[in-house]
């Protein structure tokens, strides 16, 4: 009876020795699977972040091309050579603009999990993504606002 007692309380140590590793595997492996996912999240914040900055001007495109033709619409209109060279220096800013958003858009190549770079260098990327698309939303704006300005001048005249 002893012998029955003792293998039965063996198997009990082994099976509770056998839950804990278990349950100490599923510990660990939800702690790695939820630094994955912190790691993703923190990655998909800055994503959205730097995506913001393009989605609030890259409306604006449309705007601008509809300004750089009123420009050349009115470089028709104007004999003064300083006024032509400032409605020129105004079209070429608002290409430039819109030239560096297009090139932007090229080369952003969206951060993929597949990619399995270490979380500190996607961010280093997305740092660099974010100034600049903030060069080029600033370029947008200036270039813009100039233009938008100097065509509601040329209609009072």
């Amino acid at each position: 009876m002893t012998s029955l007692w003792f293998k039965s309380n063996n198997f009990a140590v082994n099976m509770n020795h056998m839950y804990r590793s278990l349950l100490l595997f599923v510990i660990l492996a939800t702690n790695l699977m939820s630094c994955g996912n912190s790691d993703s999240a923190i990655i998909q914040k800055r994503v959205n972040e730097v995506m913001a900055i393009h989605d609030e001007v890259m409306p604006k495109m449309d705007v601008m091309v509809a300004h750089e033709d009123k420009l050349k619409a009115l470089k028709l209109k104007v004999t003064d050579k300083a006024e032509l060279d400032h409605l020129d220096r105004q079209i070429g800013q608002l290409e430039e603009a819109g030239e560096l958003m297009m090139s932007w858009m090229r080369k952003f190549s969206m951060p993929s999990e597949e990619d399995k770079k270490p979380l500190e260098e996607v961010l280093k990327y997305l740092d660099k993504e974010e100034k600049q698309i903030t060069v080029v939303r600033d370029a947008m704006n200036a270039s813009l606002e100039e233009a938008m300005e100097t065509v509601e001048r040329y209609k009072k005249k």
